[in-house]
C-alpha cells in the first residue's frame, strides 16, 4: 500500500520519516478473509503514525463478542493476555462484559523496538 493511499484513507499526510513496507491485500476465495502479503510486520514509524490516527482503533468490533463467548466457555481460565493490544479497547470490552470474570492484560508490541 502506498503512502498516498494511506494519507487519503486517514485524510492526514504521512511524514517523510514514516517507513512503509510495501504490501498487497489478498482475499481468500473460499471465505473472503482479507490479509496483508507478505506476512511481515510494519515498521515502528508506521505503527506510531497509524495508531495515532483518529478512527484507527474502533470502539468496538464484531469479533469482541465472539471472543467473550469463547472465554465464557473456558471456565478454567482466569487471565487473558492480548499481545499487540493497541490502545486497549478490547481489554476494556472484556472488563465491562458481565459474562466473564477474566482479568485482561495487554502488551503493546509496537513500542518494544
Amino acid at each position: 500500500m502506498r503512502k498516498n493511499k494511506l494519507s487519503e484513507h486517514f485524510n492526514n499526510q504521512l511524514g517523510e520519516d514514516v517507513e512503509i513496507i510495501d504490501y498487497s491485500l489478498l482475499k481468500c476465495n473460499n471465505c473472503n478473509f482479507e490479509y496483508a502479503y507478505p506476512l511481515i510486520e510494519g515498521s515502528s514509524s508506521f505503527y506510531n503514525w497509524v495508531t495515532s490516527q483518529i478512527g484507527y482503533y474502533p470502539d468496538t468490533r464484531w469479533e469482541y463478542g465472539k471472543v467473550v463467548e469463547l472465554i465464557v466457555n473456558k471456565r478454567d481460565q482466569e487471565n487473558l493476555l492480548d499481545v499487540g493490544c493497541g490502545d486497549g479497547k478490547f481489554l476494556d470490552f472484556i472488563k465491562k462484559s458481565p459474562e466473564t470474570r477474566i482479568e485482561p492484560f495487554g502488551l503493546n508490541t509496537y513500542n518494544l523496538n
